[in-house]
Order: C-alpha cells, then structure tokens, then sequence
C-alpha cells in the first residue's frame, strides 16, 4: 500500500476519533492542534499496523486469484 494512501486512511481515522470524543467529552477542545497532531499519529501507527497484520492475507488472496 502506498505511503499516501496509509496517510490519507489516517485522515479519516483521525476525523472519526475526533469526532467520536467531542460527543462524550465536554470538556473536549476539537480546535487543539497539538490533539489534532497526536491523534493523527496515533491513527498513523494504528493504519500502517492494521495493515502489516493483514498484508499476509492479502497476499495469500492475491496468489489464489492469480
């Protein structure tokens, strides 16, 4: 998988996170750049493991379809 497309995959984990936590925390900032940043790190480790854990698998399917 692409480097950008983990990044993107990313971006969209970070914006569900997000969004998740303003509607159970009231005392949640959603316009904290340093929250932004570190969950978008943490949705990066979360993508890029996801994928290796699965990137046997789908190997495996590449090979029967081939």
């Amino acid at each position: 998988m692409k480097q950008e497309t983990k990044e993107a995959l990313a971006i969209e984990l970070t914006k569900a996170v997000i969004n998740e936590r303003s509607k159970n925390e009231s005392a949640f900032d959603i316009t904290d750049a340093e929250l932004w940043v570190h969950v978008y790190l943490e949705s990066l480790k979360q993508i890029e493991k996801g994928y290796d854990e699965q990137k046997s698998d789908l190997d495996t399917w590449r090979k029967l379809v081939d």
